[in-house]
């Protein structure tokens, strides 16, 4: 019901395939965040940075939205008990194939997700 601009700055070293489960859960956390900051941010620019290697992947995804407090709790049981189920399914798929997540939130100042994958043995 607005317009929203999506920025896309990926970089690659060249072509290859990640574990295949690698790749379907880092594609569903890109996929909450922007779900989150179209649905419950109202961002009018989301923006993608990242940067592909063979044995790392380092994904920031930013939205300009209403942002929240992000001194709730990231712990597991307190965001599902808060009903935070999107932000408890990233950290949940980011646990599952060993990668770091960060999300940094303040109100009216829009949210970043930065996911950090590093592989444990060479493409």
């Amino acid at each position: 019901q607005h317009s929203l601009e999506v920025v896309v700055d990926l970089q690659a070293d060249g072509e290859w395939r990640y574990p295949e489960v690698v790749e379907n859960n880092l594609y569903r956390v890109v996929q909450e965040g922007c779900e989150n900051a179209l649905r419950y941010a109202h961002a009018k620019t989301i923006t993608l940075f990242g940067r592909l290697r063979p044995d790392e992947i380092d994904i920031r995804l930013e939205d300009d939205g209403v942002g929240f407090d992000s001194e709730i709790s990231l712990r597991q049981n307190d965001m599902l008990a808060k009903k935070h189920f999107g932000l408890a399914g990233m950290h949940e798929r980011a646990n599952l194939i060993g990668a770091e997540i960060s999300i940094h939130s303040r109100p009216s100042q829009g949210t970043t997700i930065r996911v950090t994958w590093k592989s444990k043995e060479s493409i």
